[in-house]
């Protein structure tokens, strides 16, 4: 009876981190488009015109404090939850996605035919079809989430070691070559292109920087021990 108790818990836990790393990997994309991408490119590049939901601005001038804010919250909130920092983080992400969510309803509702434009990627991405429908699933996903972690405790708030110093720095030697690529070639060109892929590979090293390698498996051993004594006893 034991073992299937075990095998029961291990198939939870295995479904709360799936199930954390999906709602944390979309997180992280909201935070890239359009906010990273934009912040990166309007200090790399002066001449920068870029728009987005009523704000706008060329390089660094107009309203580009509002997307350094946006970043900093957004590495601020996937920190947390990378490293799994407390309860509060899983509740201003459900509040994240809601904004999403309720973003994107509003968008589709004033004009159902609104689509998300990306000039240097030729990209043309409809509300309606895609970004609504992931911000309801994740949404939903999020809730589930939250509603299954509130009591979950880990041992130990896990420690910064040598794999995510080595993963920053490599998103950091990054900077130099979007500076060429985007300073280089006509406007939406190849290189320009090339420039918003490596913001994409930098933005993921940095969140994988955040996360505690060779840590979790040492915490779902931990909480497997434990698991264990518990139903011994």
């Amino acid at each position: 009876m034991t073992i299937f108790i075990i095998k029961g818990d291990r198939c939870a836990m295995r479904f709360r981190s799936v199930l954390r790393t999906a709602v944390l990997a979309y997180a992280a994309f909201s935070f890239y488009e359009p906010f990273w991408r934009l912040t990166v490119r309007g200090a790399m590049e002066p001449n920068f015109q870029w728009e987005y939901a009523g704000i706008g601005g060329t390089g660094m001038s107009g309203d580009y404090w509002m997307l350094t804010c946006a970043v900093m919250f957004g590495m601020v909130l996937l920190y947390a939850g990378w490293r799994g920092r407390g309860r509060a983080h899983a509740w201003f992400m459900l509040a994240w996605m809601l904004l999403l969510f309720a973003s994107s309803s509003a968008i589709v509702l004033a004009d159902p035919a609104t689509k998300l434009v990306l000039d240097t990627l030729h990209l043309e991405l409809p509300y309606v079809w895609v970004i609504f429908p992931l911000d309801l699933v994740f949404f939903i996903l999020t809730a589930v989430w939250v509603f299954q972690s509130r009591q979950r405790t880990a041992p130990a708030q896990p420690p910064w070691n040598r794999t995510n110093t080595v993963l920053l720095l490599l998103a950091v030697i990054l900077l130099p070559v979007e500076y060429m690529l985007f300073n280089s070639g006509e406007q939406h060109g190849m290189a320009d292109g090339a420039g918003v892929a490596v913001t994409f590979v930098q933005w993921v090293l940095l969140n994988l920087s955040f996360i505690p390698w060779n840590y979790t498996r040492r915490v779902s051993s931990w909480l497997r021990v434990q698991k264990s004594l518990s139903n011994d006893r």
